[in-house]
């Protein structure tokens, strides 16, 4: 996963428009997450993501594997519950 999947699961930190740091305020205030993966195998690589974008104890989670995702050629789906 890092590589591959790691790069399109990190936030881009030179980010000008302001939208990451509005991004970061939910991932602290995060309390569920479920993950979709096109590949199970791929889990402990986002395990490790996860644990570096939200420090910590980790939120409730779920992780499921999919066939496929809306988008040709996505391979992770992230859906989070944040308590703002």
């Amino acid at each position: 996963m890092v590589g591959r999947y790691g790069s399109r699961a990190r936030f881009q930190e030179d980010d000008p428009s302001g939208s990451v740091d509005g991004a970061r305020k939910v991932v602290e205030s995060t309390v569920e997450l479920t993950v979709f993966l096109t590949d199970i195998a791929a889990l402990r690589g986002y395990g490790r993501i996860r644990a570096e974008l939200i420090p910590g104890p980790a939120p409730a989670s779920s992780a499921v594997q999919v066939g496929a995702l809306a988008q040709p050629g996505m391979m992770v789906e992230v859906e989070a519950i944040a308590v703002l």
